[in-house]
């Protein structure tokens, strides 16, 4: 009997608390500015221009912030400091922050809001040392979710709702799905996603294709992050010191053009193709890595054979060559060379994929 005696006062205390007059949280003084909490709360010494906008863009509708974004750019910083501004804002409220794996979760998102908010002396809301989860009530908190189990977000609804995507790319489908079903623009939700564009068979590639309905209206800002526009490595370009530590800096994009990047002549020269350093008359053309990881852009060669660079080129150049497919009595038609055509080892039947949609 003890432990249904237990149950019920547990029950009666979260009911009555739900009835007592809501505290005023005591850093909550920008809802609306972002930048002005990161400022003067969070005690950020600076941001970035990007960095700027894409928080300002949290408060903006859609309220919906794709970034696809080269290494060191500062995109977890980012993610992190809204974490601090939205727990510190709302209450009630609660922030998802959902990735592939836990342990990166735990290590760098919620690791970076430890650290700023113990440098900012602000409130530990933490359950735990380690613990990548706040909490002040049942409808005041932020959480790791590993995209593993899509059930575990399903049913929990309240206003002032953030949803952080970390390596989207790496997170399946249905959880993409969820998260549409329980984010309601009304009850003031905001969504980032933050991401080095490595895979376009992913749901992040399909929602970064579809950032406009095909109406005109909006469903994401999108904001890229070169490490080649990084506030570090243009200051270091004019001989000045990095004024953000520990991001990227120019020695590391130095050795990565000379990694992965291919020396071009200028008679060669590619519309994708990189001066670098600038204004050297240096041209070099990216591989897909450092497409990806450092220029924060899908690769030409995408990972399910098809890419926007080919998908432009075919647009851009010249008509391309034409074979004749016969599909039996059906129809006979002209499919451009560039099309992928998978026939089956029993040469009954064939998959065509024409810029991510297939028939058989």
């Amino acid at each position: 009997k003890v432990p249904s005696i237990l149950k019920r006062l547990e029950r009666l205390e979260e009911a009555t608390a739900s009835r007592r007059p809501r505290p005023t949280l005591p850093h909550s003084r920008f809802p609306t500015d972002p930048i002005a909490y990161a400022h003067q709360i969070l005690k950020i010494p600076y941001l970035t221009p990007d960095q700027e906008t894409i928080l300002r863009h949290l408060t903006i509708p859609p309220k919906r912030v794709l970034v696809p974004s080269g290494h060191d750019t500062g995109k977890t910083h980012i993610a992190s400091v809204a974490i601090s501004w939205w727990v510190d804002s709302f209450d009630p409220g609660a922030i998802f922050t959902i990735g592939p794996r836990h342990d990166s979760l735990k290590d760098t998102i919620w690791g970076e809001v430890r650290r700023q908010r113990a440098r900012a002396g602000l409130p530990d809301y933490f359950i735990g040392p380690s613990a990548p989860e706040m909490r002040t009530s049942t409808d005041h908190w932020g959480k790791a979710f590993t995209a593993s189990k899509d059930a575990s977000l399903t049913g929990r609804h309240l206003p002032h709702m953030l949803f952080v995507v970390e390596e989207a790319c790496g997170v399946d489908p249905i959880w993409w799905e969820v998260i549409m079903t329980m984010f309601d623009a009304s009850l003031d939700h905001a969504q980032l996603c933050i991401f080095n564009p490595t895979d376009s068979t992913s749901q992040a590639y399909q929602e970064d294709q579809r950032a406009a309905d095909p109406d005109g209206i909006k469903r994401w800002h999108r904001f890229r992050l070169s490490a080649l526009d990084h506030p570090n490595v243009l200051a270091e370009l004019a001989g000045k010191p990095k004024p953000v530590p520990y991001a990227v800096s120019l020695e590391t994009i130095n050795t990565a053009v000379n990694d992965l990047c291919e020396p071009v002549v200028l008679a060669d020269k590619r519309a994708t193709d990189i001066q670098w350093p600038p204004d050297s008359g240096k041209w070099h053309r990216p591989g897909p890595i450092f497409q990806s990881r450092w220029l924060g852009l899908w690769p030409d060669v995408g990972a399910g054979g098809w890419s926007d660079a080919l998908w432009n080129a075919c647009l851009a150049g010249p008509p391309p060559d034409f074979w004749n497919v016969d599909l039996g009595k059906r129809r006979r038609t002209h499919v451009p060379m560039a099309v992928v055509i998978d026939v089956c080892p029993a040469a009954c039947c064939a998959s065509v994929s024409v810029c991510g949609l297939s028939s058989t």
